[in-house]
């Protein structure tokens, strides 16, 4: 086993002493001054990415860009999210290609070392938007690499202050370092950094809904819109909700007497007044919430004269997405 892995480098087992191999395993891939580094061969490097031993010679994670499970989760993503936009006729075609894109990603991500080097693929990018419901074309190399660059434990970092979460979602699906090299995977606790980061991002999301709820139920009404928006796959989805199907009532001025009608017909309306596709992205979302929150506060007798409405400005604020109120609803749950 020992010279069939020297010999799959090019190295020559009678040259190379076992201490120094030993030594070139237990190197520090992510640390410039390791002893790997100190040989000036890039075969000892390219062995020590071949094994994953820490600094002691134990069994650790290995060295990847992306953990598997994250790249089996994003190439089902994309195949869904190409599907969505095909004609019953082009599916199968449609689905052929997915999957062989997916194919061509989950073989490429393999060899990703680096930030620079993901972002130097623009096909690998672009897979990646797409699986996030993103559009490519409005997505520039350069925002990516201030997202890349940013500090994810940082709350007030480039990234985390973007009105769109999905871009702080995917920097956390890659496993890189400070540098922006790749690094370990982190040793599997409870929680994965992703899992952490959902469970924060929920328990932030339904706190504010509930602080912002005490005062206004419309308020609640729409943040919980906003944050299921995402899972919603089809008109069936929003009439099983109660609290969804009374956000689209709402914003389409139709009748609560509405919901005693047969769940098909009900369906026909919701397709007919609301693209679903349109619910994966939050641009799109938070214009049709803008919408409910001035048709919620006529219905519920909100005068203009009394001045602008809470709820309005929740979804009519800042050119960032969302308003100062909001803004500062979370600055007070963050600082608990």
């Amino acid at each position: 086993m020992y010279d069939f892995a020297l010999g799959a480098v090019g190295l020559d087992p009678k040259e190379v002493s076992q201490d120094t191999v030993k030594a070139v395993l237990e190197s520090d891939l992510s640390n410039p001054k390791s002893f790997v580094y100190t040989l000036k061969d890039n075969r000892y490097v390219e062995l020590a990415r071949a094994f994953n031993f820490d600094a002691k010679g134990n069994l650790t994670t290995p060295l990847v860009a992306q953990d598997p499970a994250k790249v089996l989760e994003i190439s089902k993503d994309y195949v869904i999210a190409v599907l969505k936009g095909a004609s019953p006729e082009q599916q199968k075609a449609v689905r052929e290609q997915a999957q062989k894109d997916a194919t061509s990603y989950q073989e490429a991500i393999a060899g990703i070392d680096s930030v620079s080097e993901l972002l130097a693929n623009r096909k690998m990018v672009d897979f990646i938007l797409v699986a996030k419901g993103l559009d490519p074309k409005k997505v520039s190399t350069d925002y990516l690499k201030k997202i890349f660059a940013s500090d994810l434990n940082n709350p007030k970092s480039f990234a985390n202050t973007e009105s769109d979460h999905r871009f702080a979602e995917i920097a956390a699906s890659f496993n890189f370092d400070s540098m922006g090299n790749v690094a370990r995977l982190a040793m599997v606790g409870p929680q994965k950094q992703v899992q952490l980061r959902e469970t924060q991002a929920n328990y932030l999301q339904q706190s504010l809904e509930q602080q912002q709820g005490d005062t206004n139920p419309g308020v609640r009404l729409a943040l919980y819109f906003q944050r299921k928006a995402g899972d919603i796959k089809s008109a069936y989805d929003i009439l099983a909700d109660k609290a969804l199907s009374e956000v689209f009532r709402t914003t389409f001025n139709l009748p609560d007497s509405m919901a005693a009608m047969p769940i098909d017909q009900q369906a026909k309306y919701v397709d007919k007044f609301m693209k679903i596709k349109d619910l994966s992205d939050p641009a799109k979302v938070e214009k049709l919430l803008g919408r409910f929150s001035a048709m919620y506060d006529v219905k519920n007798g909100q005068s203009i004269g009394q001045g602008q409405s809470p709820l309005l400005n929740l979804f009519q604020g800042s050119g960032s997405g969302i308003s100062d109120s909001t803004y500062l609803a979370i600055a007070k749950l963050r600082s608990h």
